[in-house]
């Protein structure tokens, strides 16, 4: 269960990872064309900020989170299930912040 929530979680880290990669390369295509117009490279630097800054948070949660299963996995592989919860309420647990 935990394996799969990982696989999960490594996915959508990686089309976070990718769609920073795709800005910084909008950012560059676009500054490059600005280059002359000091008021459209301010405009064009500022979103690139705020996507930057939100596409790092949210890749940095998602890192967090995929320590904390592994972790988790670790604990059961090597004393095993330690929790008196149901497998549905683990999950149920698994899955808040995820999108």
């Amino acid at each position: 269960m935990y394996i799969h929530v990982t696989a999960y979680c490594l996915s959508v880290l990686w089309h976070y990872e990718f769609d920073f990669s795709e800005n910084v390369n909008e950012y560059l295509r676009l500054a490059a064309g600005a280059s002359e117009d000091k008021q459209q490279l301010a405009r064009i630097k500022t979103v690139f900020e705020k996507k930057n800054q939100k596409s790092t948070q949210s890749i940095s949660n998602l890192q967090k989170k995929l320590e904390g299963y592994a972790k988790r996995i670790e604990e059961i592989q090597t004393s095993g299930v330690t929790s008196h919860k149901k497998a549905k309420e683990v999950l149920s647990d698994m899955g808040h912040g995820l999108k």
